[in-house]
Parts: structure tokens; C-alpha cells; sequence
């Protein structure tokens, strides 16, 4: 928290991870590519302006291992926050598209048409996503405030339900919302209202995926 109590947060999207292309994600827990290990260690070696006083991470393996070199640099640990976590797709989990437009089309389909309602078979609805993300952020937003910005990496889905249920953005703005791997929201908010709207930017990714670095 700066001098004028105003809490400094940053939300990141997780480096790189192994998930397969086409495949439904969700909660499934990839490991970073190898990629996404060298540019999470880029970011923790690049980092600039004041320390992180906290960093947190959901408790899936992408995002721990994002965060770990940055802790690591500044002599904190990881904090492992399961609200987090990426949209849970239930049965559909580790299954590609095409097969599950194959064997369970029908339901598919009816979740494509009315995903902000519906729950995938064994997952969560979107109203469950952002009562989840919702929990999270008042947690850190209530607690003693910090030196430093706090940092969270999260996931695509956690950070889109943050933006419509925290920050009030509609669903199209916060589905238009840029997410690259490492990139994610910087963050304002007024530490002495927990629940009052934050001021928020676009945060590009710090070492973008594949790009050169000196």
C-alpha cells in the first residue's frame, strides 16, 4: 500500500503451459512448457518498481511455477489460493473438442448457447466461477494492507469472472480483455474501501512468448 493507501495489485495470466491444442483445459493441471519456464524466470529476473510484498498463485501447477521465481527473487513464498483457479470443465477436462462435439454434442452445443448459465457435466457455472474469484478478492483486498504490490497469477476464466465481478466491466469488455500468457490487469484500489470499484489498466505480458530477449 503507497502512502496514500491506495492497494497496488497485479493479476497475471501464467506462463506458457503443456496443454495440448484443442483440447478442453480447465482445471487440468499442465505443467509450464519448457518455454514458459525460461520466460516465468525472465519475469522474475526483469522485474522493476518495488518488491512484491505478496505473491499469490492458484494451487494449480502452471501457476505455481509462474510465480516461484519471482517469490524466490525477493525472499517470499508462494501463497496457494485454490479461488483462483481456471473454469472447472468437469467430464469434458483433458478431452478434445472435436471428440466431445463427437460423444456429448448435444450439450455442447447447449453450453456454447448459454454458457453463463449452464455448467459443463461435473463443472462450474459461471455464477460459481465468480462467486469463487469474488471470495478471493475480498480476502486479499480485507487483509493488512502492504509495502509492496501484491501479485496474483491466476488464469484466463479466474481473471475474465474478476473483471465483470470486481471491476465491474461488462461481459463483452471483459471477454475483449487482452489475457497473453503473462500478461493480466495492473491494478489500483483503495485500500481503506474493500469494496469499492478499482482503477485498472492492461497489463502487457513483461517477456512475451517466444520473443528475444538480450
Amino acid at each position: 500500500m503507497n502512502e496514500s493507501g491506495v492497494r497496488e495489485i497485479v493479476l497475471l495470466r501464467h506462463a506458457d503451459s503443456a496443454a495440448p491444442a484443442g483440447v478442453a483445459g480447465g482445471q487440468t493441471d499442465w505443467p509450464l512448457t519448457p518455454a514458459g519456464r525460461v520466460t516465468a524466470a525472465h519475469l522474475a529476473a526483469d522485474w522493476r518498481g518495488p518488491p512484491p510484498a505478496r505473491v499469490i498463485a492458484s494451487d494449480l501447477a502452471r501457476a505455481i511455477a509462474t510465480a516461484e521465481p519471482l517469490a524466490a527473487r525477493f525472499g517470499i513464498a508462494v501463497e496457494h489460493d485454490p479461488d483462483w483457479r481456471e473454469v472447472g470443465l468437469g467430464a469434458w477436462e483433458g478431452r478434445a473438442w472435436a471428440e466431445i462435439e463427437r460423444h456429448d454434442g448435444a450439450r455442447l452445443a447447449a453450453w456454447y448457447a448459454d454458457w453463463r448459465r449452464l455448467a459443463p457435466p461435473g463443472g462450474e457455472a459461471w455464477p460459481d466461477v465468480i462467486a469463487r474469484v469474488r471470495r478471493a478478492w475480498q480476502r486479499l483486498v480485507s487483509a493488512p494492507g502492504t509495502a509492496g504490490p501484491i501479485v496474483v497469477v491466476s488464469h484466463v476464466g479466474a481473471i475474465r469472472a474478476w473483471l465483470e465481478a470486481c471491476a465491474g466491466l461488462d461481459a463483452d469488455r471483459a471477454t475483449a480483455w487482452p489475457l497473453p500468457t503473462l500478461g493480466g490487469v495492473k491494478i489500483r484500489h483503495p485500500g481503506s474501501h474493500p469494496a469499492g470499484l478499482p482503477a485498472i489498466a492492461a497489463l502487457e505480458p513483461a517477456v512475451p512468448v517466444g520473443a528475444a530477449r538480450p
